[in-house]
């Protein structure tokens, strides 16, 4: 967790404790260690549960896309040019057709870190 989201999520925490626990919050203020103790034990179990959560509409991905994922995807988009009689031109045409799908992938996978490093990016400025 980067420090920007862990004093956002210290100012929630401490908004919580004030409204639902005021005396924790008050002796915490007035530097009572046991009630110190209580808080960082408290934050601590906020952090884990919020670092497990996942937000509705968002899901977990991988960092990057898996090599055979890509390649999959890369296939269904490359389509396959028919056959034709001339042998060496089939061979070109089948050659070209591999590397179609071998600079896919690439794209693909190139495009999916970007994607994720920006979301990673914005999620941590919100």
């Amino acid at each position: 967790m980067t420090d920007l989201n862990k004093e956002r999520e210290l100012e929630l925490f401490n908004a919580f404790v004030e409204k639902n626990l005021p005396e924790l919050f008050e002796k915490h203020s007035n530097g009572n260690f046991f009630a110190k103790v209580t808080y960082d034990s408290m934050f601590g179990a906020w952090l884990g549960a919020k670092a497990q959560a996942v937000p509705e509409g968002w899901v977990i991905a991988p960092q990057e896309l898996p090599l055979d994922m890509a390649l999959k995807i890369a296939k269904e988009r490359i389509l396959e040019q028919p056959p034709v009689k001339d042998p060496v031109l089939n061979e070109i045409l089948e050659k070209a057709h591999k590397e179609n799908i071998q600079s896919e992938q690439c794209r693909l996978m190139r495009d999916y870190k970007e994607m994720v490093k920006r979301l990673s990016e914005s999620g941590a400025e919100k």
